[in-house]
C-alpha cells in the first residue's frame, strides 16, 4: 500500500487502499521505511519524522471499493493512480442497469415507502451536509465556510461582511481607503457537493451524476474504468466550479466595488487545478516561510508565479517571512538572501507576515501573532535603521514590476486532478543533464533517502532532511527559467508566433514540455482536445517535448472521438521519417513547421534547438550554478536583470548575458546608484 499524494489538511476522511483480492486466515501488515520518499508539499506527512507511523485502526473488508475513493471523489486533496481490473475485476462491479433510483418514494420526513421487486437489494441513502471543517485560523471569525459552488450563497456571505464594511464606511471613504479584496490561506478542507452540483455537472459533463452516485462512496459501477472516468469528471467539475463559481463571483464583486482582487492558493487542501483560479485574480499570491521547512510552500510559490505568468498578471505577491517559531534574532541582515531568492523566482510584491495593528504606545514589543510570523512593527529593535532595507525592497519591486518576464520554457502540469506546478525536482528527471552532473548525483542520493535522515529547524521541530527545498535549487537549470501551464491556457490561449508559443500574457516560450507519468500525474492520460491542440501547435511551428505515449483519455468519449483520439495520438507520437539522434542520445523529428523531441532530453542545454542560456555566471571557484539567483524582465527596449549572490562571501563574478547590442548599467537598489 502506497500513500496517495496529499496535502497538510488530510485528516477529514479515512484512507481506502484497494489491494489484489487475497484470502487468508491471518493478515500481517509490515511497515518498512527503507527507500521511502522524502517529504514534500504534496506528501506532507513525510516532511516530519518518517519512521514514526501513527495508525488508529485498520479495517479489512471483502467489499470491492475504488482505491482512494475519498480523494477521487474530491472529499479531500489526494491523488493516486487509477484502480486496475486486477484489483477489482469487472465481475465485482455493479451493473448500471441494476441500479434503481428510489428517491421519489421518500417522503418529506425521510421515510421510504417502496414496494421492492423480488430479490436481494442493498439500499443506499445518500445526502449532503457540511463537512464540519472550520476555518481554524479565523480568530473571531472562526466557523463553517460558505458553499464555494453556489454563486448566490457566495454573494450573500460576501455582502454580509465585505459589503457591510463598504456600507459602514460610506462610498466616499471606501473609495479612498479600500483598495484590495484579499483571500488568504484556504484552510477549510475540500468540498465535493452542493445544492447546485447535480445541475452544474449535467451542464458541464453532459450526463447525470445521480446515475452513478454510488461511485462517490467508492462502489464501482460497470467497471473500474467506467468508475474512474466518472470520478475524474467529478473532480474536473469541482475544479471548474472553484474557479468559475467561487473565484469568478468574488472577482465580479471586487470589480463592482472598484477594488483589486488578491488571493493565495487553493491547493493542497481543496481539490483543484492549482493554476486555474488565478485567471480570475488580479494579484496571484503565494507564501514562503522563514526557517520553517515543515511549513514552507514551494509549490504555492510556483503555482502563483506560473499562474500569474500564463494568465498575464503583472503583480505576483507573496506572504513573506512567515515563521513557525520566532527566535527574536530575525533582522534584515538574515532576511535579505531569502527575499532575493523569491524575487528571482518571480515575486514582485511582498506583504510582510506579520504586521499586527498595535493600539498601544506604552507596551513593548506590542502585538505579535503568537509565535507565527516574523515581527514587523514599530517596536521592533531594528525598526528605524531597518528602513534602508525596506527602501531596498521597494526599489527592487519597482524594477521587477516593469514590463514582462522573460521565460524560455513552459511545462505542462498534465490533466490528472488535483494538479500543481512542477517544482525543479519534479522537472529534473525529464531534462537531467540541463540541471548538471552534480545535480544528477545529488538527486540520486537525496531520493534514496537512506536512513531517513532528520534534522531540526526551528530547534523544537524535527523534519525530514531531504524535503523538497527551493533554497537548494538556486538557478537549477543554469541560465534557463520555466513556467508551468495547465490545459485551460493550452486550449484557450496558446498560439504560435514566430516559432514561439504565447498564452497572450506577453511571454514567448521557445518550447513546451509535456512530461510523462510522475508522482503528481501518475496516469498516462490525455484528452482529445489537448492532443489535437499539441498537434496543431507543432504543425504551426512550435517545438514540443513529449514523453511516453498516452494510454487512455481521462473522461468518456464517443466512438467517433475515440477514433480521432487514436489517429491524433499516433500521428504525434510516431517518429518522423527523418528522425535524428544527436551525440547525447536525444531523438527529434520535424512535424509540419515544428519539431518534436523525445523526453528525457539528454543534452546539457537547449542551444541546439535555438534557445541559448539567458545568463551564465562564473567565478574563480567556478561554483556558479547554484549560487546566483536571477530573473529577467523586458520593458520595451529595456532589459532588466536582477542578480543576487546567495552565499555569504564577497566574490568577483563574470556574467554573460544573451542580450547583445546594449551597454549594461549597474543599478544598486540599496543606494539608488
Amino acid at each position: 500500500m502506497i500513500a496517495p499524494r496529499h496535502g497538510w489538511q488530510d485528516m477529514d476522511v479515512n484512507h481506502t487502499h484497494t489491494i489484489k483480492p487475497v484470502t487468508a486466515r491471518y493478515f500481517r501488515f509490515v511497515y518498512d521505511v527503507t527507500g521511502t520518499e522524502p517529504g514534500a508539499e504534496d506528501l506532507d506527512f513525510a516532511k516530519w519524522k518518517q519512521n514514526n507511523l501513527k495508525v488508529s485502526k485498520i479495517t479489512l473488508s471483502n467489499q470491492s471499493l475504488i482505491d482512494n475513493f475519498e480523494g477521487k471523489s474530491g472529499a479531500v486533496w489526494r491523488l493516486s493512480p487509477t484502480t486496475t481490473a486486477e484489483q477489482i475485476p469487472n465481475a465485482e462491479s455493479v451493473k448500471k442497469s441494476s441500479i434503481v433510483n428510489i428517491s421519489k418514494f421518500v417522503d418529506a420526513d425521510g421515510n421510504l415507502s417502496w414496494k421492492a421487486p423480488k430479490g436481494k437489494w442493498k439500499i443506499i441513502r445518500m445526502g449532503h451536509t457540511s463537512t464540519g471543517h472550520e476555518n481554524a485560523t479565523g480568530g473571531a471569525g472562526k466557523g463553517l465556510e460558505v458553499d464555494k459552488f453556489n454563486p448566490e450563497l457566495i454573494r450573500f456571505q460576501l455582502d454580509h461582511w465585505f459589503g457591510e464594511a463598504i456600507r459602514t464606511a460610506g462610498p466616499e471613504l471606501a473609495s479612498r481607503v479600500l483598495e484590495i479584496l484579499h483571500l488568504d490561506s484556504w484552510e477549510c478542507g475540500s468540498q465535493n457537493w452542493s445544492s447546485v452540483f447535480q445541475a452544474e455537472f449535467q451542464k458541464r459533463r453532459g450526463y447525470d451524476i445521480v446515475d452513478y452516485l454510488p461511485v462517490m462512496a467508492g462502489i464501482p459501477i460497470e467497471s473500474v474504468t467506467t468508475s474512474e472516468k466518472v470520478l475524474y469528471d467529478v473532480r474536473k467539475t469541482i475544479a471548474e466550479l472553484v474557479a468559475d463559481n467561487f473565484y469568478g463571483t468574488v472577482a465580479d464583486i471586487a470589480k463592482k466595488a472598484n477594488v483589486k482582487f488578491s488571493s493565495e492558493n487553493v491547493a493542497p487542501t481543496m481539490m483543484s487545478d492549482g493554476l486555474l483560479h488565478f485567471k480570475y485574480v488580479d494579484y496571484p499570491s503565494g507564501e514562503f516561510w522563514l526557517k520553517s521547512p515543515t511549513h514552507d510552500k514551494p509549490f504555492d510559490m510556483l503555482d502563483a508565479i506560473s499562474g500569474g505568468h500564463i494568465y498575464g498578471k503583472d503583480i505576483i505577491q507573496a506572504e513573506a517571512f512567515t515563521a513557525l517559531r520566532m527566535d527574536w534574532d530575525e533582522h534584515p541582515g538574515n532576511l535579505k538572501t531569502l527575499a532575493d531568492r523569491n524575487y528571482a523566482l518571480g515575486i514582485n510584491r511582498f506583504f510582510y507576515h506579520v504586521f499586527v495593528h498595535n493600539p498601544w504606545t506604552d507596551r513593548k514589543p506590542g502585538m505579535t501573532l503568537d509565535d507565527i510570523g516574523t515581527f514587523f512593527q514599530r517596536d521592533q529593535t531594528w525598526w528605524k535603521p531597518g528602513k534602508s532595507w525596506f527602501d531596498y525592497c521597494q526599489r527592487v519591486q519597482l524594477q521587477l514590476q516593469k514590463g514582462k518576464p522573460v521565460v524560455d520554457l513552459a511545462v505542462f502540469i498534465g490533466e490528472d486532478l488535483p494538479s500543481r506546478s512542477l517544482v525543479p525536482d519534479r522537472l529534473f528527471p525529464f531534462v537531467p543533464n540541463v540541471f548538471g552532473a552534480e545535480r544528477v548525483a545529488s538527486e540520486k542520493t537525496r531520493l534514496e533517502n537512506e536512513g531517513q535522515p532528520a534534522t531540526k529547524m526551528p530547534k523544537e521541530v524535527t523534519y525530514s532532511k531531504n524535503n523538497t527545498d527551493l533554497s537548494q535549487w538556486i538557478n537549477p537549470m543554469n541560465g534557463y527559467q520555466y513556467d508551468s501551464f495547465n490545459a485551460d491556457v493550452l486550449l484557450n490561449r496558446a498560439k504560435v508566433e514566430n516559432g514561439k508559443v504565447t498564452f497572450g500574457g506577453g511571454i514567448e516560450y521557445g518550447a513546451l514540455l509535456f512530461p510523462g507519468s510522475r508522482r503528481m500525474a501518475p496516469n498516462k492520460i490525455i484528452s482529445l482536445a489537448v492532443a489535437e491542440k499539441i498537434l496543431q501547435l507543432v504543425k504551426d511551428g512550435a517545438t514540443v517535448f513529449i514523453d511516453e505515449k498516452p494510454m487512455d483519455t481521462p473522461s468518456f468519449q464517443s466512438d467517433l472521438d475515440a477514433k480521432k483520439w487514436q489517429l491524433v495520438v499516433d500521428e504525434l507520437w510516431t517518429k518522423g521519417k527523418e528522425a535524428t539522434n544527436n551525440e547525447q542520445g536525444s531523438t527529434s523529428w520535424k512535424l509540419g513547421k515544428g519539431t518534436v523531441i523525445v523526453l528525457p532530453f539528454l543534452d546539457t542545454d537547449f542551444a541546439k534547438i535555438g534557445i541559448e542560456a539567458d545568463v551564465l555566471f562564473s567565478d574563480a571557484k567556478n561554483n556558479d550554478r547554484g549560487s546566483i539567483a536571477w530573473t529577467h524582465r523586458k520593458n520595451g527596449n529595456e532589459e532588466i536583470y536582477f542578480l543576487s549572490n546567495q552565499i555569504e562571501e564577497k566574490r568577483q563574478i563574470g556574467v554573460s548575458f544573451r542580450i547583445t547590442g546594449k551597454i549594461p548599467v549597474w543599478y544598486n537598489p540599496g543606494t539608488i546608484r
